[in-house]
């Protein structure tokens, strides 16, 4: 394990920003389920949850927003219908997925990279089955599915993976990409050289499952791309370039504006 120089330039950091952050959050405990304190904590680490719109694989969220989130410029996001809901199912996604196996649960995780504190993620579920082994489950909840999610793999009668399906949106991707990286990092050869994401869709007998593979080529370069964004953005509070929709977006609101005083 080598000594990481960023480590003691992100402590000093969390010193300072984590008792502003706590504050800054506790305005909204009654608006959110997290406590102001693991909000604060939250909004100084670089999670699963936020890895595909730091490095532009989400369609919803862009590296912008992210850093807005994280330096307090905006409120926290209280949740709607959709995330409460895929939030109360994981436990149901996760059991109806470790029945498809033939496998058990063995409960969540929150992980830390050992030598990079400002990583960290949340993992939903693990499953356990006797030819598997051991491995993490991310659960999602899915109303309409779009052209980017595939079929789901093809499992037989027994809980065997026969065809294995990894098509899924690539924020998604990402985010069970992250959970493995830092399962290796914590666990070594030990760590599962996969995981699954189970997803009840609307209307759909079952869950599909879908198998994504450890690539340590795509897990260094976000972690790469997580830690400039951390860096040279977050700590030295320098917002990243906005992106061409976001700039379309900004043009047509001056527009507005300057049509709203020349009427």
């Amino acid at each position: 394990m080598t000594d990481n120089p960023n480590k003691t330039q992100y402590l000093a950091y969390i010193g300072k920003q984590l008792p502003i952050a706590t504050a800054f959050f506790k305005q909204y405990e009654t608006e959110t389920s997290w406590s102001a304190e693991k909000q604060a904590m939250h909004s100084v680490t670089i999670s699963g949850s936020k890895i595909g719109a730091i490095v532009g694989d989400c369609k919803y969220r862009t590296p912008l927003d992210v850093f807005l989130d994280m330096t307090l410029q905006k409120a926290p996001f209280g949740g709607n219908y959709k995330t409460r809901r895929g939030q109360a199912m994981e436990h149901e996604i996760a059991f109806e997925a470790a029945e498809v196996l033939h496998g058990k649960l063995g409960g969540g995780l929150t992980l830390s990279h050992p030598e990079k504190p400002y990583f960290t993620c949340q993992i939903d579920e693990t499953i356990k089955t006797s030819t598997l082994g051991a491995f993490p489950c991310e659960c999602k909840w899915i109303s309409f599915p779009t052209a980017d999610w595939g079929k789901g793999s093809n499992i037989d009668a027994a809980g065997n993976i026969i065809t294995g399906d990894s098509q899924i949106p690539r924020d998604y991707y990402d985010q069970v990409m992250w959970q493995l990286g830092l399962m290796k990092a914590c666990y070594g050869d030990k760590a599962p050289a996969f995981a699954i994401l189970a997803a009840i869709i609307k209307n759909e007998p079952a869950p599909r499952i879908y198998v994504i593979h450890f690539d340590e080529e795509l897990f260094n370069s976000l972690c790469e791309k997580a830690e400039a964004f951390l860096f040279k953005n977050i700590i030295a509070g320098v917002a990243p370039e906005m992106t061409e929709e976001e700039v379309k977006k900004l043009e047509q609101a001056d527009n507005k504006k300057k049509k709203t005083v020349e009427g």
